[in-house]
């Protein structure tokens, strides 16, 4: 039988998604972890070069960033969100996944650093994120 590789996938960036949001609202720890809801501003903007039907986007009001922080460190994401394209179709968008610093990690600014938005090196946190796009557009290219 011939040997077969599968070919090593390949990430390649097609927009970046930008969006303003104000303070948390800390819910607090229900036993499953400490929930925070951070709102959505409006005036986000979506940039690409490879799908220009996607460059322009505008972020509309109505979206929330849901988080829950465990005992461990481990906060479970859950985004949900809305652009209007330049064809003045809606654009949704949901991202949900996981960010984790390890308490092992001996430098613990890593985490307060993250926290505060500042950007730190990839290698310091594990972050994967899933991204579910929908669109009423009937251009096939968004």
């Amino acid at each position: 039988m011939p040997e077969w590789t599968p070919p090593i996938p390949r990430l390649e960036p097609i927009f970046l998604l930008s969006c303003p949001v104000e303070q948390p609202h800390v819910v607090g720890d229900s036993g499953e972890g400490l929930r925070k809801i951070v709102p959505i501003t409006p005036g986000g903007r979506i940039n690409s070069t490879t799908i220009p039907a996607l460059d322009g986007a505008v972020g509309m009001s109505g979206g929330s960033d849901y988080s829950r922080i465990d005992q461990f460190g481990k906060t479970r994401l859950d985004a949900r969100y809305f652009f209007r394209l330049r064809s003045g179709h809606n654009l949704y968008i949901q991202s949900s996944g996981v960010r984790f610093v390890p308490k092992s990690y001996p430098d613990q600014s890593a985490q307060d650093r993250l926290l505060a938005g500042e950007d730190i090196d990839p290698n310091l946190y594990y972050f994967r994120l899933k991204l579910i796009l929908e669109s009423d557009d009937p251009d096939e290219k968004v």
